[in-house]
Formats: structure tokens, sequence, C-alpha cells
């Protein structure tokens, strides 16, 4: 879906169709209702967004020009960076903004010494800040208190689906998990709120939700 796509001066609305398309589609892989937090899906499945992917994408294209001083691409680079001004559409002067929206170097600064291991660098401050945009988000959400969202990595899905093996049957138990994680999962005391004649009181434990124990043993 995104190849190729580093060389084009991608907008944010078409930044934004993207990742509503990517979020649908987790969700349903998941079998995750629509209304569920995005934080979750990026958490649970330890995927990136679309701009994350993007951004990491139009980087490594531009480092890897830097490396040749010598063609005709990285000469135009040196050029437009120091005659274009913000407001240009420039796609170096999109990569120098793109660098500046994560506190990294400028491109004139990295164009000017490519020798040095400038991927690793942004990749990782790249991925530290969509990292705590993520878990800042799930953290500010009621629903997912039973998420943990402290110890989760992008690459690495979390334990309800990297445990799950090749059968309906765990599909069907991890489906169950990440719905009682993400806050989605019709409990009794969601039931209890739009039907005032069912208990709230959970059937494996029999307390009220403040005090039930069963979710925390998922």
């Amino acid at each position: 879906m995104l190849y190729g796509i580093e060389i084009l001066n991608i907008t944010k609305t078409d930044i934004q169709k993207l990742e509503a398309f990517q979020k649908k589609t987790f969700k349903q892989i998941l079998s995750l209702p629509q209304r569920t937090a995005d934080a979750a899906i990026y958490i649970l499945l330890g995927a990136e967004s679309i701009e994350q992917l993007v951004h990491k994408a139009v980087i490594s294209l531009f480092l890897r020009i830097s490396k040749d001083p010598n063609s005709i691409e990285c000469k135009i680079g040196i050029r437009q960076l120091a005659t274009k001004d913000d407001k240009s559409n420039s796609w170096y002067i999109n990569v120098d903004k793109t660098l500046k929206s994560y506190d990294l170097p400028s491109a004139h600064e990295i164009i000017l010494n490519p020798e040095k291991n400038w991927k690793r660098l942004t990749h990782e401050v790249i991925d530290k800040t969509w990292k705590n945009k993520w878990t800042e988000s799930a953290r500010s959400k009621s629903t997912l208190k039973y998420m943990e969202v402290n110890n989760w990595n992008f690459k690495k899905p979390n334990f309800c689906w990297s445990s799950v093996r090749d059968n309906k049957r765990d599909v069907s138990k991890g489906i169950i998990k990440s719905r009682i994680l993400t806050g989605t999962y019709k409990t009794q005391s969601i039931t209890n709120r739009f039907d005032g004649t069912k208990s709230a009181e959970c059937k494996l434990c029999m307390e009220r939700p403040y005090n039930c124990a069963s979710a925390e043993r998922l």
C-alpha cells in the first residue's frame, strides 16, 4: 500500500485517509468494533501508524541520497535547502520539516555530514515519539484500564495474540481477551448500564466491577 510513497509530497489529508483505512482494517482483523480506541490496536499489534511509516521511509530515502555527494539528487538537495524557504513545495524542504517535527538535526546538517549513522538515530527518535504518543493516549482512556501500556514495543504483538495457536478455538480466545482488554466486551456491568434489571456482578467472582479480579487474570 505504501510502495514508492517516499518519493511523493504526500499531504496530511492523504495520510489521514490512509490511516482511516489502516485502522478500520486492523479492527476488522482483531474482530473489534470500530469504536475501539486507536491506541489499543497499535499496542495490541505492535503496529506502526501510516504517518510513522511514511516519515521513516522519506527520511531513509533522503539519507541514501545524502550518502552520495556526487549524485545529481544530492547536489539538487544541497541547492534547494540553501535557497528555498519553508513555504516551498520542494521535497527536500518537506524532509526538513519532518525532521524538525521530531526535533532532529536539519536536513542541511545531515546532507553535509553523511558519514554519521543518521538512520539509527532518526528511526529511534521517531519510534520513541510514536510509542510515547500511543502510551499516553492509552493511559487517558478508562476503557483500557486492563491493558498493559508500559511494556510494549513495535513489531511485538501483545501476549493475548502472540500466544494464539493456529486453530479456531485459540483465535476465539484471543478475540475475547482483546475485547476485554479494550473495554469493548459486553460484561455484566456494561449490560447493567443499559438494562437496570440485569445484575452488574461478575458471574465468575460474584463481585461488583470495581472489585472484580477476573479481568486481572487475563
